[in-house]
């Protein structure tokens, strides 16, 4: 049932129109942008923070009583924490940050970090106390929204998903064969467009790790599209298509079962991630997102319409040359032969 709904998208227009809606799209984002501006970050807020950082035996084994301390310090200093971060470090180290609004008086802060450091010392040396023995130290900083992102991140991240294409182009190319290339080197390219364009219309947030996200998008197109490649390779050599034609070919070969599961596998981790992670990496998690979904149309209707388009071409132009008789130019013989 499922391959009989994507059968009916194997065929060329599909595959213009899609790279027609590429353009489109990726045209009114760059428009939406410049006139509305691009949505940087909207929602994460500038903040402060007091980390406090301790070995492994007291965060694990005490861990109320030692973020019931800190919080206790904050209300003497007549500070109020937002939300902790609870954090396992490498080696013995764990963290615990405190996150603080932007406009927190600065003098009240360094005067918690000064309270809390002593408070944590005597109570580490107090053998009584639910933290004795405790290994901690405090440090506090300050993180600020970006409001842009530099040009030069967005050009080289343009120019990392052309050299992909390029590699998927000679990858493909020389282990099926040139016009399966041509499949390869869009399928990236038009994933990259696509993720990008939904993301900007769509006003997901954009930071930095948006860009990764685009990277994601790229490459799954190319293994979801190497995926078809190698289905139809095999199917080739059988007996039931020896002589199908290329959209015949192409929709016994679609890879829809392998290419939908593992879409969903990997939405369902990107969800997974976004739903218990800071705001900075839920919007990432939502880029993702779209870029795994893109993907998925990629592998499931762009490639095999383009993918059929190129082998009815190549078919069509080696038809001509059988019709025309034509075996080439043979040598004549020379008088001493």
């Amino acid at each position: 049932m499922t391959n009989k709904i994507f059968n009916k998208t194997v065929n060329k227009k599909v595959s213009v129109l899609t790279l027609a809606v590429a353009v489109v799209l990726l045209a009114a984002a760059i428009i939406v942008s410049v006139l509305c501006g691009v949505n940087y970050g909207a929602g994460i807020e500038d903040s402060k923070t007091v980390t406090v950082t301790v070995n492994s035996f007291v965060y694990n084994n005490e861990r109320e009583a030692l973020e019931e301390v800190c919080e206790n310090v904050f209300e003497e200093q007549g500070i109020s924490a937002k939300y902790v971060y609870r954090a396992e470090m490498s080696g013995d180290n764990r963290e615990l940050a405190f996150v603080f609004d932007a406009d927190t008086d600065d003098a009240k802060l360094a005067a918690a970090k000064t309270a809390l450091k002593t408070k944590l010392d005597a109570e580490a040396a107090d053998e009584e106390s639910a933290i004795s023995g405790a290994i901690v130290d405090v440090t506090t900083s300050s993180e600020a929204v970006q409001n842009a992102i530099a040009s030069s991140r967005l050009w080289r991240s343009a120019i990392a998903v052309g050299v992909f294409a390029v590699l998927a182009f000679i990858y493909v190319a020389i282990r099926y064969r040139l016009s399966m290339g041509f499949v390869a080197l869009s399928a990236p390219i038009v994933a990259a467009a696509l993720t990008t364009s939904i993301v900007l219309l769509t006003r997901i947030p954009v930071t930095n790790a948006t860009f990764y996200a685009v990277l994601i998008a790229a490459i799954v197109a190319v293994a979801f599209t190497v995926m078809l490649m190698n289905k139809i390779r095999e199917n080739a050599k059988t007996e039931a298509f020896e002589n199908a034609d290329a959209e015949t070919l192409v929709k016994g070969s679609l890879a829809t079962k392998w290419i939908g599961w593992t879409a969903i596998v990997l939405g369902a981790a990107i969800v997974l991630v976004g739903a218990v992670a800071t705001a900075a990496v839920r919007y990432f998690a939502i880029a993702s997102l779209v870029g795994v979904i893109v993907a998925a149309f990629v592998g499931l209707i762009f490639a095999p319409a383009s993918a059929c388009a190129a082998k009815a071409y190549v078919d069509k132009k080696a038809a001509n040359k059988t019709a025309s008789g034509y075996v080439g130019a043979k040598k004549e013989k020379s008088d001493e032969e």
